[in-house]
Formats: C-alpha cells, sequence, structure tokens
C-alpha cells in the first residue's frame, strides 16, 4: 500500500514538459497498463511496444512546436517525422457561429470537444454541462450525435441545448479555455493564439 501511494506522487520527470505531473493525475487508462482486462489499457501498451519497434515514425506535428518532446522522441525512436497538422481551408459559416464568438472578448469562451473516438461517462458529461449552466460560461460545444444520446437529458429536450443555456452556448466558437481529447485540433487553435489547457468538469 505504501509503494503505491509513493508511485502515485511520482512525478512525469523522465517527459518533457510533464515535470509537475504526478502519476496520480493521468486517468485510469494510463496507470493500469499492466491489466490485460482492460482494452483501451492493452492497446496504449501493446502500441507504444510496437512503436519502439516501429521503422519509422510519422507525426500529425512539426518539429519547432515543441523542440524539447520532439528530440526525446529522437533519442528514443529509430526515425521521427513530423508533418502537419493540416488544417481545412475556411468554409461558410453557416451557424452563424463566428459572429457569434465575434461578440465576447478575448480568451473568454470554453472550447469543449471530445472527438470521434472516445467520450467520457455520462455523468462527467452531465457534471460538465451543469458547471457551464452554474458558472454561466459562454462556451462553445462541438459534438456528434452519440454525445446527444450520451448528454443528460433535461439539456437536450424540447429546447435546443443553446437556447437551454441562454444562448450562452454555440455550436461552434473567442476562445479561453479548452475541454478537449483532440490534442492537435488544440494545436491548430495555439496557432491562433490561444492556450491549451487539459481540464475536467471540476476546474471551472
Amino acid at each position: 500500500m505504501k509503494a503505491e501511494q509513493q508511485n502515485s506522487e511520482q512525478t512525469l520527470d523522465f517527459l518533457p514538459g510533464m515535470s509537475a505531473i504526478h502519476a496520480s493525475d493521468l486517468p485510469d487508462e494510463l496507470r493500469s497498463l499492466h491489466k490485460p482486462d482492460r482494452p483501451f489499457s492493452y492497446l496504449l501498451q501493446t502500441m507504444g511496444l510496437a512503436v519502439l519497434r516501429s521503422s519509422a515514425v510519422v507525426l500529425n506535428s512539426f518539429d519547432g512546436i515543441d523542440p524539447l518532446v520532439t528530440a526525446d522522441l529522437k533519442s528514443k525512436l529509430k526515425k521521427v517525422l513530423n508533418i502537419g497538422p493540416f488544417s481545412l481551408p475556411p468554409c461558410q459559416d453557416q451557424s452563424g457561429c463566428l459572429s457569434w464568438l465575434d461578440r465576447h472578448k478575448a480568451a473568454s469562451v470554453a472550447y469543449i470537444s471530445f472527438g470521434s473516438m472516445l467520450t467520457p461517462p455520462p455523468n462527467e458529461l452531465a457534471a460538465l454541462a451543469e458547471a457551464l449552466e452554474e458558472k454561466k460560461v459562454p462556451y462553445l460545444w462541438s459534438f456528434r450525435g452519440v454525445f446527444k444520446r450520451a448528454l443528460i437529458r433535461r439539456f437536450l429536450q424540447k429546447n435546443s441545448f443553446d437556447r437551454k443555456s441562454g444562448g450562452m452556448g454555440s455550436s461552434v466558437a473567442n476562445l479561453g479555455t479548452f475541454f478537449s481529447q483532440g490534442v492537435y485540433n488544440s494545436l491548430r487553435v495555439e496557432f491562433d493564439g490561444g492556450e491549451y489547457h487539459w481540464r475536467r468538469a471540476y476546474d471551472l
């Protein structure tokens, strides 16, 4: 028990830029890679071992984004190729999201997106929605159909999510904070002067 507590208090000094992060701060899936009964944990472990044996690893990134991380990867892998990230050309704003965003001050809007691969549990989605409503934080929540089923019903019944939130929410986002599992989506925003933070609902 004591050894387990010491491991949870250990900082990730061996990873560039992660020295302030403790092992206990990591998601459960990253702290249980030795448990084959957890599919996602097993996938991460298998992928990590395969990457070490790869002839080359292609990253959706640029060398200049984080030189320390790039140098660390190049010291451990045979060949690292940074290609991207590529952004799509701007399209017509049919939802009116950009005009909504222009009405807010810089760095005042929360951006929420969990991508298309992994979804937080319904209780965390509900907690995030309730925290946004309670704190009256202007936000942009980008989600697919699966999120409509996962989100708490009272936010989506009869009135639209935007109307329920009193016009404080929008279907696309001036961005101040990010709730996102799409790391390189956040990097694209960073090119526009934003700042990426990994957060959960209790950080509001």
